[in-house]
């Protein structure tokens, strides 16, 4: 359960960068979103190290980077989905 909840976790705390981080800037590919995603997971793993009983990680940083390109890949669909629905809605 542990793991799950840690893979989980992960994950679902980077979707809203990645999503966030396209919307902001449209014309960014999904290269950087995910390397921007990977440097701000560096970056939380690297300050980890100077609190007690935590650690630097790979597989956070991997999954956090795994996130962030959800997250970017969920804002795409959610786009495509609305621009289809309103040219739908102003054919009509």
């Amino acid at each position: 359960m542990v793991p799950i909840r840690n893979i989980g976790g992960n994950i679902l705390l980077f979707i809203p960068l990645g999503f966030s981080i396209a919307n902001m800037f449209p014309h960014f590919s999904w290269k950087k979103v995910i390397i921007l995603g990977a440097i701000t997971s560096l970056i939380v793993e690297l300050i980890q190290l100077n609190m007690p009983l935590r650690s630097l990680d790979i597989d956070d940083l991997l999954l956090n980077t795994i996130g962030t390109a959800v997250g970017y890949l969920s804002f795409k669909l959610v786009k495509k989905f609305l621009v289809n629905r309103g040219k739908k809605y102003y054919e009509m």
